[in-house]
């Protein structure tokens, strides 16, 4: 082993690569710990002296930025298209048949999460597989996500530029049909490239399961070859956000070698001929961050391919007037129906009892506004966008006053695709609150995709303005979690 850095501060920043990355060097991995911050140090102008190195750690603060640097060196980026054949088998012939016949017809998505993506073999292999699977995709809303801690990866994947020997799982057939000839290279079809929406996440962070990176209400996440490197407490953690990140009846795909029940208590072990499989098992949690859409908060989106137009048409949305819910002897008093017990249930994800707790608060003409909020959230929780979008209607019709009441309805219509609506139904909030950050975010976002950029950036740089007398740790109003410091690197992401 390599002896430039000194025991004790090889191991203090094996603790802190743990905590932080959750990636675990035992004694016997040492040495990959130590070339990665050795190869970080050349990039940072540092010779591999033992006294170089000893005076730059001591001045050097871990933060962020830093730790996903380190990242970039100690992650192995080996990787091809159509890996693991077992686990695209069961996606391909169980779980995705299933979610079309589920859904044909009525609300046509799919949410897929490619965990650990590396250089986007996988994800691209996802993407092949349903458009050769629904010959209808382009009606369908489906969003495929893929994430890696490693940014130099993310951009080979954004490329989509690979060489032969990312293909040697590959029919000759499918490289024909998908992929153009860039010199001695192969570059995947623009209309398989849009499937597809990079970002950078931390599995070991908490930025999931959150609407601001898109890890909501999955229906599949392949996260294989990943947590194989997690300690045992950062695999319990990251375990658990991958279970409450799916719907429920979800499907969390990995590697044969990382199949141990000891870490996967919430998930059920599904047998198939092909080995055994996570499911999220039903009742459990599914979320407790309140609802924001999805999408836009990444800051490269997919365009979204849905059938618009199916909102509120099968619905009556006459006014809300007090008594307009009053049924008598629905609710009695012994019940002692408060607002904290609603609000405990949509923390827990019990989102249809939620629901029928607030309908009784209704009844009784009980906390209508904040009622109607949560019952907004629980719908959209479930991916039921057209209940939600009638319920949050009811909400400005009863508080048509509030920008965040307004932000809500327009975040359902954004996750809808439908952006025009949504746009308007953001202006009336900045009409009634000019300082309404999430609003401004929103509406940038979707100007962005319009190509419009000139009036994004005006947005995103009246939220900068807004947050600058925030502390970078501090929280957002109404954001549920998301800090300032968090939301301004967004922004200049984007």
């Amino acid at each position: 082993m390599n002896n430039i850095i000194p025991a004790d501060i090889l191991h203090e920043t094996n603790g802190i690569v743990a905590r932080r990355l959750g990636c675990d060097y035992p004694e016997n991995r040492l040495d990959d710990l130590e070339r990665g911050i050795l190869a970080m140090a050349r990039e940072y102008g540092i010779k591999d002296s033992t006294e170089g190195i000893i005076k730059w750690l001591s001045d050097f603060t871990w933060g962020t930025t830093e730790l996903n640097t380190l990242a970039t060196f100690l992650t192995v980026g080996e990787t091809y298209f159509f890996r693991e054949k077992a686990g695209l088998d069961i996606f391909r012939k169980h779980i995705i048949p299933g979610l079309i016949c589920k859904r044909r017809y009525k609300d046509q998505y799919l949410r897929i999460w490619s965990a650990g993506c590396c250089t986007g073999e996988e994800p691209y292999t996802l993407a092949i597989l349903l458009s050769e699977m629904i010959p209808d995709v382009e009606n369908w809303n489906i969003t495929i996500l893929a994430t890696d801690i490693n940014n130099i990866f993310l951009e080979k994947a954004k490329a989509g530029i690979y060489s032969p020997w990312s293909f040697r799982e590959t029919s000759q057939l499918i490289k024909k049909q998908y992929f153009n000839n860039s010199g001695k290279n192969f570059e995947i079809t623009p209309r398989i490239r849009e499937m597809v929406t990079f970002s950078q996440l931390n599995l070991a962070d908490e930025q999931y399961p959150s609407e601001v990176t898109n890890t909501m209400n999955m229906d599949v996440i392949f996260c294989r070859n990943v947590l194989m490197y997690f300690n045992p407490d950062q695999l319990r953690l990251a375990t658990r956000r991958l279970n409450a990140s799916l719907v429920e009846s979800g499907w969390l795909i990995t590697s044969a070698v990382e199949l141990n029940d000891d870490f996967f208590h919430d998930f059920t072990g599904t047998p198939f001929e092909q080995g055994i499989f996570y499911q999220k098992r039903p009742g459990k949690k599914e979320i407790s961050a309140p609802y924001i859409a999805k999408d836009h908060l990444q800051g490269s989106v997919n365009p979204g391919k849905t059938v618009t137009g199916r909102l509120t048409k099968q619905y009556n949305t006459s006014p809300i007037k007090r008594g307009l819910f009053i049924s008598p002897g629905k609710v009695h008093a012994k019940e002692n129906l408060t607002l904290e017990t609603v609000q405990l249930l949509f923390d827990n994800g019990r989102y249809s009892t939620c629901i029928e707790k607030c309908m009784q608060l209704l009844t009784i003409n009980s906390f209508v506004t904040r009622s109607l909020t949560l019952i907004v959230k629980c719908y959209a929780n479930l991916g039921k966008l057209p209940e939600a979008h009638h319920w949050g209607e009811k909400l400005l019709q009863q508080d048509g006053i509030d920008a965040a009441a307004y932000y809500l309805v327009a975040s359902i219509l954004v996750e809808s695709n439908e952006h025009e609506l949504a746009q308007q139904t953001l202006k009336k909030a900045l009409y009634l609150d000019p300082h309404h950050v999430l609003s401004h975010f929103l509406l940038g976002n979707i100007l962005y995709r319009q190509d419009k950029k000139n009036l994004a950036s005006k947005h995103f740089r009246n939220v900068r303005e807004l947050l600058a007398t925030f502390e970078k740790d501090e929280m957002v109003p109404g954001s549920d979690g998301l800090t300032a410091g968090r939301m301004i690197e967004f922004t200049e992401r984007i």
